[in-house]
């Protein structure tokens, strides 16, 4: 079965819709750096898979490969698409199309005629592509730098070992299961172990607790006098204790916590006491009362003030204009014998008193004005003063009564805590607190010493139970401690039977990766990474985690003597080796992406002749290589059939940017005669 076709429509640099129909033997694509041939295998990644596996990171700032998969740029037509059409020996065509929705549509489930189920358990359509498609990536990356254990895996996932049924799993569970089993058993021998030894801690105190114990009636007769309502059956007795005790306990914290409060209050009510506070407020009030009537007294006559000034000012306003008018009829003199503001006959005499007259009426007014003014502004001066004295006070007044209140405050917040807890005296009684404070503690003391002397009446019942019980966990450990042996031995069984299980798979994969060791060592050969070294050799370690390791020579390792592009080389070689033994791919097609990228001219000719010798197997064979020398070359070398055609095609860009077949020919087959016999 070989690839026919792929179409690309809006995917990545292909703006519009690309069909790339290849040869039934090879094709060559060729191009400039970066003009889109790694596109038409991407392509047929994505169209394989749903994704280009090229990329290792999926996600990243600006946008991961999901949003960039399709044409992003302008003018796309049509519907975004990739369609990847094969066909079989009988030449039956399949198709699948991805759309950039991702819907699919496919003839038939491409895993199923690409993979032969009955040969290859596990594989999918991933697999297929893994090992179908040689990228430089993969190239670098399947180099001699791969760990000897992630060398081991990707052989290991390429050419789907079959081992059979995998019993790794069930077996890793039993295990764990026994492991699990012994480890509860244990828990529960450490669990019975400390009862054992709690219990005989216990028998040890109810032994020295009845050596020491008082007599019960005494004891019964102390806790009625501390505990108001005691009852008589003992649980209720108990549990009426307990609470009394416990209310007894916080009484005393809260109160003893409480202290140094008590003590900051009394020391403030001494220091008012100390200091006259409450004579100084009365004093006080004394002075603030005539400094009030005082002022009292003067906004009264402020007021009547202020009504004589208005008065004034108002007459004085109007006299203003009179005086306008007298300077004007001064100025203008007499009009033939007649005032020139009244036209009343005078003489010049009685004109010259007459305006004498009104400019000392003028002038009353205004000394009246100002007489009025000064009497106002005298008063309000004296109201400021007396103003200024019954701040201070009243000042005075407030701080002083504010630190009684607070006084206040805190005494009735004392005696509420303290009445609260059962202490019934004056919170600046200090010896007084301190006597109830060691009366309550004693109190305590006996409480607690009653309820020991009761508890040890029925001490000898509980030694007896407590022996009992402390024997049935002796039993009990014995019988877990022999069961414990035997889980030991299960476990370790288990455990042995997991390594096995581990170790046996290890020895058949090493076995079938015998038959791809030798394609890698003729690639190796052929390709010829080292010019000295033309020989490489492997061997497998690792018991349980498998590990493929190469050497050349004297069991010298290559990873640190050779080149980035000999490394390169021989991992070229490793590829090709894991592409022919895949027995369960019915797809026969293998796929380079500028594999000569990183090795010289010398061995890009090898490469050259290997691609040659597969092809003479059959194999489809698609190459991408930027120079057009060498695409010519591939052109020529792999014309090895009769019967089926090669392509090529030379890519660029249009206008638009968009990748776009510059160059496409078919390369026919190999004659079948040079010469013809002359007849």
């Amino acid at each position: 079965m070989r690839i026919e076709y792929v179409e690309l429509a809006g995917f990545r640099g292909f703006r519009d819709k690309v069909r790339v129909d290849f040869g039934s033997g090879f094709t060559v694509i060729t191009g400039r750096n970066g003009v889109g041939k790694s596109t038409i295998v991407d392509a047929i990644d994505y169209a394989l898979t749903g994704s280009i596996n090229k990329f290792k990171v999926q996600t990243a700032k600006g946008g991961g490969l999901a949003e960039h998969i399709w044409w992003v740029g302008e003018g796309a037509s049509g519907r975004r698409h990739v369609s990847l059409g094969v066909v079989d020996l009988d030449g039956k065509q399949h198709s699948l199309t991805r759309f950039d929705d991702g819907s699919v549509i496919e003839t038939e489930p491409f895993e199923t005629i690409l993979i032969n189920a009955a040969k290859g358990q596990q594989i999918g359509l991933r697999n297929l592509a893994t090992t179908m498609i040689l990228r430089d990536e993969l190239i670098s990356e399947y180099s001699l730098d791969l760990s000897e254990q992630a060398r081991f895996s990707a052989v290991l996932d390429a050419i789907a070992p079959e081992t059979g049924p995998d019993l790794a799993k069930k077996v890793a569970d039993v295990s764990a299961l026994a492991a699990g089993r012994l480890q509860d058993a244990k828990t529960r021998l450490e669990r019975l172990q400390s009862r054992l030894t709690e219990n005989l801690e216990h028998v040890a105190q109810a032994r020295n607790m009845a050596a020491q114990s008082p007599s019960a009636e005494s004891a019964l007769s102390t806790l009625r006098s501390f505990v108001p309502d005691l009852p008589a059956d003992i649980a209720s007795r108990r549990k009426r204790v307990g609470e009394f005790l416990a209310q007894l306990r916080l009484d005393l914290s809260v109160v003893a916590d409480s202290r140094p409060r008590i003590l900051s209050f009394a020391e403030s009510v001494r220091a008012l006491e100390t200091e006259g506070v409450s004579q100084s407020v009365a004093s006080l009030v004394e002075q603030i009362t005539p400094i009030e009537a005082s002022i009292a007294e003067l906004d009264g006559q402020l007021k009547e003030a202020n009504k004589h000034l208005e008065a004034a000012e108002a007459e004085n306003a109007q006299l203003t204009h009179l005086a306008m008018l007298v300077e004007h009829g001064e100025a203008y003199g007499l009009d033939r014998g007649h005032c020139p503001l009244c036209a009343a006959t005078r003489s010049a005499e009685e004109f010259a008193k007459a305006i004498a007259a009104s400019k000392e009426k003028l002038s009353e007014a205004g000394n009246k004005v100002a007489a009025a003014s000064k009497a106002a502004s005298e008063l309000n001066e004296k109201r400021r003063n007396l103003q200024q004295q019954l701040q201070l006070l009243q000042r005075q007044h407030s701080a002083l009564t504010a630190r009684i209140e607070a006084v206040q405050t805190e005494r009735t917040a004392l005696t509420r805590m303290l009445t609260e807890r059962g202490c019934q005296v004056d919170p600046t009684d200090i010896p007084a607190i301190d006597r109830w404070l060691l009366d309550s503690q004693e109190r305590q003391i006996r409480i607690q010493e009653a309820l020991v002397a009761l508890d040890s009446t029925d001490i000898t019942d509980r030694i007896v139970t407590i022996e009992k019980t402390s024997e049935e966990l002796r039993s009990q450990i014995d019988s877990l401690s022999g069961a414990i042996v035997a889980r030991e031995i299960e476990a370790n069984l288990a455990k042995k039977v997991e390594e096995l299980t581990k170790e046996f798979p290890n020895q058949i994969l090493a076995e079938q990766f015998d038959a791809v060791m030798p394609l890698l060592k003729e690639f190796y050969r052929r390709l010829r990474p080292h010019t000295d070294w033309d020989e490489i050799e492997y061997d497998f370690g690792g018991r349980i985690k498998g590990s493929l390791n190469f050497y050349v020579a004297d069991h010298k390792n290559p990873q640190f003597l050779f080149s980035s592009g000999q490394r390169r080389a021989t991992g070229l070689a490793f590829l090709l080796a894991v592409h022919l033994s895949r027995h369960w791919a019915n797809l026969a097609t293998l796929i380079l992406d500028d594999p000569v990228q990183h090795i010289d001219d010398y061995r890009a000719l090898n490469l050259v002749e290997v691609l040659a010798t597969i092809r003479r197997t059959g194999h489809q064979i698609i190459v991408s290589v930027e120079d057009p020398a060498l695409a010519r070359l591939l052109a020529r070398r792999l014309r090895v059939s009769q019967d089926q055609h090669g392509a090529y095609y030379e890519l660029g860009t249009d206008k638009h940017g968009s990748t776009c077949v510059l160059e496409e020919f078919t390369v026919p087959p190999l004659p079948s005669t040079m010469l013809q016999q002359a007849s």
